[in-house]
């Protein structure tokens, strides 16, 4: 069994305070995960809220609303990826797509004991993905994979 994925990477990793609200809110159609650099706030998936710690790591299934509200004064500090995944198998020389699992076995929010790993390939999927230099796409792919084995592993 062999996994198909389509990833875009947004990065954040910014104390920004151009905007004039502290709420974002939102229904995506694909899997997100958060990693939590800094800042003071919450997130809030199935109406239950979590408080941001630095370290924390929330996956956002795909349909799930959820909001995120942070202080004006010390902002949400996180590097995030979306992605969407399918498992294709190989059968007697046969591709077939199988149904999209809906949900990973991670947790919605999760306190990472060495997120300093985690920081750091998610810093080097964003920063390949922002500079589409060639073969940018495959090596997102394969860096969501480490990023994932890593976040496991924790």
């Amino acid at each position: 069994m062999f996994f198909f994925i389509s990833i875009t990477v947004t990065f954040r990793r910014f104390k920004d305070t151009r905007t004039y609200t502290n709420r974002i809110a939102r229904t995506l159609e694909h899997h997100e995960l958060i990693l939590v650099i800094g800042g003071r706030g919450s997130v809030t998936v199935d109406h239950k809220k979590h408080q941001f710690r630095a370290g924390m790591l929330f996956y956002i299934r795909p349909g799930v609303f959820h909001s995120i509200e942070f202080d004006l004064d010390d902002p949400l500090c996180f590097l995030t990826v979306h992605f969407s995944y399918a498992q294709v198998h190989l059968m007697e020389g046969q591709w077939t797509l199988g149904e999209q699992p809906e949900t990973l076995p991670l947790h919605t929010a999760q306190d990472l004991k060495d997120y300093y790993q985690i920081e750091e390939i998610f810093s080097k999927l964003a920063e390949g993905w922002n500079a589409k230099l060639p073969g940018y796409e495959f090596a997102a792919k394969t860096a969501l994979q480490q990023l994932l084995i890593a976040i496991y592993q924790n």
